[in-house]
């Protein structure tokens, strides 16, 4: 045994913490991996790290967590880019505006529109949904929805879950297996209450909710009946003055107790009203509105000066007064939310204050920042998705298919991901492809996400060589289904992926 090591033995339980006080994130590294004692020491340092950095919770994470938010930011091996290959099969599925939903154990995806160049009789009035392993990314399965879906959730129990279907005509159908249950609202719907409008859903192993129409409808997951529902309780006071036709954002949110969830909804111009689920009483429960007020413009663009060449502050730009945030994400510190005008608002959750005005720069070509783009490409904004992941906020682009890394607390564009095609489309953006739909693969293994843009493209960031190889295998699969499918078609390749 070295003298070093005796020296560090024989030290005082109590003044080693002291000391590691002052390791950086590569000495923590070098002091967990000298024995399981040290390793217990460390954790309180992790935890300092990971909140200030990033704003991930290692109680409830672990250092996974701090490990896939460090990822995201600085990848050591990625980020690892490709493309999905839809069913042979179903190669229309992608004609409308497809959406994307997973779980820990697939992920399912459908159009919601059955394209201009496709009647009736080709799909026999109903919507295929195709199923994909969130661990592999390997294709299971089709399964049919009576009506293209603008909404999709997934509720129940591991290896017995229920995926959740709604149109913005009311209609709302359930699905397990070959087991299809479509719900009666004549008899969930208060007296005289006709109209169903926009809904949108959220899906958790026991419950799935259903807002529409100013209520709350909570389900229970049964067996028989897939879905049974327990109650519908009114989003506002007075939902007289509602739109009930408006689409709104809802989500999960981050803080959660045990046999309770935080949701949100953003029913009501310039408020996102925040609920929590108890699952085990089966109750919902009012937590909080918050109310976003508008700033002195000047303050804001005083705070809001960056020099960064990738982002740019909008001060005083507050959304339409009568907008709704169509897309939002909570956290236990934080607001984010988009009206579908190329702009994510940061906002303090506990006062209301707007914090930043997030827009991005246009993305730099292949030969950098081009001065000289035409009005058309500067106005083409797309709608913005969002996730959440501690204070990282992870967004689709409002100018085509990519992700972009923000850190919430300071509003800085901390990292921008996209794929740059080498045959045929050099280069797709700013004009880009509208995304319609991202998803967070939450067991795939390292940090990944979907985004559905006319096809499915896969953001994965490997922590280590074992999961980047991983991915360059998904990588090859994919490509080589891909040309196999083509060859069969029409004998053409459509170049590398």
């Amino acid at each position: 045994m070295s003298v070093a090591s005796n020296i560090i033995e024989d030290l005082p339980d109590h003044l080693l913490p002291s000391i590691f006080v002052y390791a950086n994130v590569s000495d923590l590294k070098a002091i967990d991996a000298t024995c399981r004692g040290f390793q217990s020491l460390t954790d309180p340092h992790w935890k300092t790290f990971a909140m200030a950095e990033f704003g991930i919770d290692l109680d409830s994470g672990g250092k996974s967590s701090w490990r896939k938010g460090r990822s995201l930011v600085k990848p050591k091996y990625g980020p690892c880019i490709f493309k999905l290959i839809d069913p042979p099969e179903y190669g229309w599925l992608y004609a409308g505006s497809p959406i994307a939903k997973a779980n820990d154990n697939f992920l399912v995806w459908s159009s919601d529109d059955i394209g201009s160049g496709l009647t009736n009789a080709d799909i026999f009035d109903e919507t295929p949904m195709a199923f994909r392993d969130t661990r592999t990314l390997n294709f299971i399965r089709t399964r049919n929805c009576p009506f293209p879906p603008h909404v999709l959730a997934i509720c129940g129990p591991e290896c017995a879950e229920i995926v959740l279907a709604a149109n913005n005509s009311g209609d709302l159908s359930a699905h397990r297996g070959e087991t299809t249950q479509i719900i009666d609202w004549a008899t969930i719907l208060p007296d005289g209450q006709m109209s169903i409008g926009y809904i949108e859903l959220l899906g958790s192993k026991t419950h799935a909710i259903a807002l529409c129409c100013g209520y709350i409808h909570l389900f229970s997951v049964g067996t028989q009946s897939l879905l049974n529902h327990i109650s519908s309780t009114m989003m506002l006071p007075d939902i007289s003055s509602m739109n009930f036709d408006a689409p709104f954002g809802a989500c999960w949110g981050s803080n959660s107790s045990v046999g309770s969830i935080t949701f949100a909804f953003a029913c009501v111009p310039c408020k996102i009203h925040i609920w929590s689920l108890d699952e085990t009483n089966n109750q919902l429960i009012h937590v909080q509105d918050v109310e976003y007020y508008p700033e002195n413009t000047a303050n804001m663009e005083e705070r809001d000066r960056h020099d960064d060449a990738i982002i740019e502050h909008l001060g005083g730009a507050d959304p339409p007064a009568s907008a709704l945030y169509q897309t939002i994400a909570v956290t236990d510190r934080y607001v984010a939310g988009n009206v579908d005008d190329g702009i994510v608002q940061v906002y303090d959750r506990s006062t209301g204050e707007r914090l930043h005005n997030l827009i991005e720069k246009e993305h730099p070509g292949p030969d950098g920042f081009d001065d000289d783009d035409d009005d058309e490409d500067e106005a083409l904004l797309y709608p913005i998705y969002m996730v959440a992941i501690g204070d990282l906020l992870v967004t689709s682009s409002m100018r085509g298919n990519a992700i972009c890394v923000w850190q919430m607390k300071t509003g800085t564009l901390l990292k921008s991901y996209y794929q740059t095609f080498t045959r045929r489309i050099s280069y797709p953006l700013p004009s880009g492809v509208p995304v319609t739909s991202m998803v967070l693969l939450p067991n795939f293994g390292c940090t990944a996400f979907v985004t559905v843009a006319g096809e499915l493209t896969v953001f994965a960031f490997p922590e280590n060589a074992k999961e980047e190889k991983k991915l360059d295998l998904m990588k090859q699969r994919e490509a080589i289904a891909r040309k196999r499918s083509h060859d069969a078609v029409d004998g053409e390749d459509d170049g590398d992926y």
